[in-house]
């Protein structure tokens, strides 16, 4: 196709073949550029499908975290309520001794 392409402006003259060359390196040239987008975009999307997994983890790990920092102040509570009914038991059996 090329050469029927550079055949038909070389009947126009120098500036048809000159015309011909640049538009024959334009393809060649935008055919590389879309290879290399190809590659581009095929390395963002493993890059992105890595970061969702990341991120997935790290939000199971947050929930696990929250959840068992949930349960720890719970009980640092009711360690603190039967510290204070122990106190007060003490205190009143001193009282009746």
């Amino acid at each position: 196709m090329e050469s029927q392409l550079l055949g038909s402006l070389a009947s126009l003259g120098v500036g048809g073949l000159i015309a011909a060359l640049v538009l024959i390196w334009k393809r060649a040239d935008d055919k590389a550029h879309a290879k290399i987008l190809e590659t581009m975009f095929a390395r963002m999307e493993q890059r992105d499908k890595s970061a969702l997994e990341i991120i997935q983890g790290n939000t199971t790990a947050v929930t696990t975290l929250q959840a068992t920092v949930a349960g720890l102040s719970a009980l640092t509570r009711l360690n603190e309520r039967l510290d204070e009914l122990e106190s007060g038991r003490s205190r009143r059996s001193r009282d009746n001794d």
